[in-house]
């Protein structure tokens, strides 16, 4: 069985990997989550039981359990590596200029078509929560999300592709994957493919999917916080079109955010592949000279 799933031709395997992955990771917890959302709203008792699965899943992703004979490969593959004391620097300021460039993203995309309160569903549903109940639901969703997507999407779906193919077909092909699975306005699939290109970008250039997992929880966390605390102001933006309205302050801010991220994160990304570049040359001429 495993010599016939490894003649299937990379390009198929890593997204049929990645998504199976999401759903077996990602259901039960939304499952737990509708279930607190229901039943004991009081207490966010959802996070007890989610949290042990998450580490399960984690754990088992990263290597643990068995086959053991599969334990090397899924080490590998999830791609949880610390960063490197040469990269640390450029790779956590990258993840900045990634959640500045989403943020802006989303906020210029909400501003050029109306939408509806019922297109963002679970912010909908936090209003009728208890605060601690919520905020509790909050950070769940937010750690839940980056840790089970980047695992599924920038460790093993891409990590699959990058082994066969060129890296950066395994960036687009997997940033492409990751808005399908996320159906949503046609800006909002651009957002979810630019977003996930830059994340893919900063995985592959980095080796670890930890600043990715940093990132894309932040970003989660920090806009349904913001939409949960500001529904009034969520209504506005929602309802404002800059192409009925005409460009005023608010557009031109953003816009501003969004060319700043945009060339502090191809700059730090240039610079992290130049550094790579010199990792490697280094780490040649060292094994010449021990020869």
């Amino acid at each position: 069985m495993s010599s016939l799933w490894g003649k299937i031709p990379s390009w198929i395997r890593g997204p049929v990997t990645g998504i199976l992955i999401l759903l077996v990771a990602l259901q039960p917890i939304i499952f737990l989550i509708q279930l607190n959302q229901i039943h004991f709203q009081q207490v966010p008792w959802s996070i007890l039981p989610s949290a042990i699965f998450l580490w399960l899943c984690w754990s088992y992703l990263g290597g643990s359990g068995t086959p053991s004979s599969t334990r090397a490969l899924r080490q590998n593959l999830l791609r949880a590596n610390r960063v490197s004391a040469e990269k640390g620097a450029l790779v956590w300021v990258s993840a900045i200029f990634i959640v500045m460039l989403i943020s802006a993203f989303t906020v210029l995309s909400f501003s050029i078509q109306t939408l509806s309160m019922d297109r963002i569903g679970l912010v909908a549903n936090l209003f009728e929560l208890p605060t601690f109940t919520a905020l509790g639901i909050i950070a769940l969703v937010a750690i839940m999300s980056g840790v089970i997507e980047e695992a599924a999407f920038r460790g093993y779906m891409q990590r699959i592709m990058e082994k066969r193919h060129h890296p950066v077909l395994a960036i687009l092909v997997t940033a492409l994957m990751f808005a399908l699975v996320h159906p949503q306005p046609f800006l909002f699939i651009l957002i979810f493919i630019g977003g996930a290109s830059a994340w893919g970008i900063l995985t592959y250039l980095s080796d670890s999917i930890y600043p990715t997992i940093a990132a894309h929880a932040l970003i989660d966390f920090l806009f349904i916080v913001w939409a949960w605390l500001n529904p009034d102001s969520l209504q506005a933006l929602l309802e404002f079109n800059i192409l009925e309205t005409g460009v005023n302050q608010f557009f031109l801010f953003w816009t501003a955010v969004w060319v700043i991220a945009l060339a502090g994160f191809i700059w730090s990304s240039l610079k992290l592949w130049q550094l790579n570049k010199s990792l490697v040359q280094d780490s040649g001429s060292k094994a010449l000279a021990l020869q």
